[in-house]
């Protein structure tokens, strides 16, 4: 049985998600970009509203799974790829010191 890893990753030219954009052509990842403009308000429309009602980019799903804050994409992807080296693993003892300059990146 193969893992899906498939991320549907919602992106606006210009904005903060330009940094998950990067991080997924580094991994080699399998997404499908879905462009959203911010200038138009495309973000505050009911279709975008549905998946993330925060109105925010970045923003992926996979599977069932909405992730939204830069931060937290960036951690759930390194998770989802772990053979990429970026994230310590569950078990590791680095994996403290990273969270907490993950989420000290984010504050």
């Amino acid at each position: 049985m193969s893992f899906d890893r498939h991320v549907v990753f919602f992106h606006s030219p210009n904005s903060r998600a330009a940094g998950v954009r990067i991080l997924l052509e580094e991994l080699g990842a399998d997404y499908e970009m879905r462009i959203l403009s911010l200038k138009s308000g495309q973000q505050r429309g009911p279709d975008y509203l549905a998946v993330n009602p925060m109105g925010k980019v970045p923003a992926i799903l996979h599977g069932d799974a909405l992730v939204t804050e830069q931060a937290a994409v960036y951690i759930y992807l390194a998770d989802l790829y772990p053979e990429a080296g970026l994230a310590p693993g569950l078990q590791d003892s680095l994996r403290g010191p990273y969270l907490r300059w993950m989420v000290f990146y984010g504050s």
